[in-house]
């Protein structure tokens, strides 16, 4: 288990080291869902496994939002080549992913660009699984305040809103946002999270450079 974590760490960080989409980046820098104390004790919200020897195979279920009218940006055969990507990155992790039946369109030109801060739960209520990671694509992600993000995750925890990634269609094609987010999903922060914290415990000890503690 230790080796299919470092593994996985070693993936993120190969990623974020690589850079999101143009000036676009990671929205779990903004978005403001810390799971409590009690929350972390409890068994998180996690679709089942289908364990075959060492691989762990996942179900997800893709949601794509387009306009109104049927249109969109999105790309099949982008989000097939980035679903392999994923596969191919994860399987020394011993974890393979799987498309559950059938894409759940989701034709709503209002949620097509779409805001976390007003949007999340009138998008995602009516939509998500509970028995398959929830991945929802749509044309971009607009933050209040302006920040415009190629994905987010949320962290495990109790909650449904943690059993949720989201990406915009331009990152399908990047090779890495899929991996990345889904490195979030796995409970993997930023390299930089709480990096000024004075609780040393929380923060993500790794350094580059001379000396590095990873590489």
């Amino acid at each position: 288990m230790k080796i299919h974590l470092f593994v996985i760490t070693w993936i993120f960080l190969s990623f974020f080291a690589k850079g999101q989409t143009s000036n676009l980046r990671c929205g779990n820098d903004v978005i403001n869902y810390t799971p409590s104390p009690l929350e972390k004790t409890l068994s998180p919200q996690r679709p089942p496994r289908d364990a075959m020897g060492s691989v762990a195979y996942i179900p997800v279920k893709l949601h794509v939002v387009r306009n109104t009218d049927g249109s969109s940006a999105f790309n099949l055969s982008n989000f097939l080549n980035a679903f392999s990507n994923l596969n191919t990155n994860y399987l020394n992790s011993g974890m393979q992913f799987y498309l559950l039946p059938s894409i759940n369109y989701i034709n709503n030109t209002t949620l097509y660009d779409y805001q976390p801060d007003f949007e999340e739960n009138t998008l995602c209520d009516p939509n998500d699984v509970t028995n398959a990671i929830n991945v929802y694509i749509t044309n971009s992600i607009v933050f209040s305040y302006g920040f415009n993000a190629t994905g987010y995750a949320y962290y495990p925890s109790t909650l449904a809103i943690s059993n949720r990634v989201f990406l915009i269609n331009s990152a399908l094609t990047n090779g890495r946002t899929l991996c990345h987010e889904m490195g979030h999903y796995f409970n993997l922060l930023h390299t930089h999270q709480n990096s000024n914290n004075s609780d040393v415990s929380l923060r993500e000890l790794v350094t580059r450079g001379a000396g590095a503690n990873c590489s």
